[in-house]
């Protein structure tokens, strides 16, 4: 999809090209970081040609997988054209059935666990893996502490630079 306009080409009756729909799945939005991922995406989705519908996968405050099922199960009901989610727990194997009906799927800040169920999932990422993750904060926090830790900063360099087994 272009920035700006629609893959689908529709026009408004206004004569704008119309948006396309993105269904969005925040982790929690009593996390500060998630909230405003959440409304950044929001306030920002008609720049990018979206129209986002945001849903809270963790209605009560704690993340659990039935907040994520309740939030897949009400935008498979919608008429939308991708599915943007911040996945925890089996996220990617709810998401197939978005796959199934040729709905774009993409993932968010946290990286997705596949499974043998999800493993043909085809998906876009952004964002950083946890050894990445980890090595930043390292650094970050290295320049406090005492020498005896740049031994930390190593070993961080060295999981984010060694090849994961396959």
């Amino acid at each position: 999809m272009r920035r700006g306009g629609s893959s689908s080409g529709g026009d408004s009756a206004d004569g704008e090209q119309a948006l396309n729909k993105l269904g969005y799945i925040s982790a929690a939005w009593s996390d500060d970081y998630c909230k405003r991922l959440n409304d950044a995406i929001v306030e920002h989705g008609p720049e990018y040609g979206f129209e986002v519908e945001a849903l809270n996968a963790s209605p009560n405050g704690m993340a659990d997988v039935t907040g994520y099922i309740e939030a897949t199960e009400a935008l498979a009901q919608k008429n939308i054209d991708a599915i943007l989610c911040q996945p925890l727990f089996s996220v990617p194997d709810m998401l197939m059935q978005f796959q199934q009906k040729d709905i774009k799927v993409g993932f968010v800040n946290i990286v997705p666990q596949i499974s043998d169920s999800s493993k043909d999932l085809d998906f876009c990422y952004a964002g950083s893996s946890e050894e990445a993750i980890g090595a930043q904060l390292a650094e970050a926090h290295v320049p406090g502490l005492k020498d005896g830790a740049k031994s930390v900063l190593s070993a961080c360099r060295m999981v984010r630079t060694t090849p994961q087994a396959a």
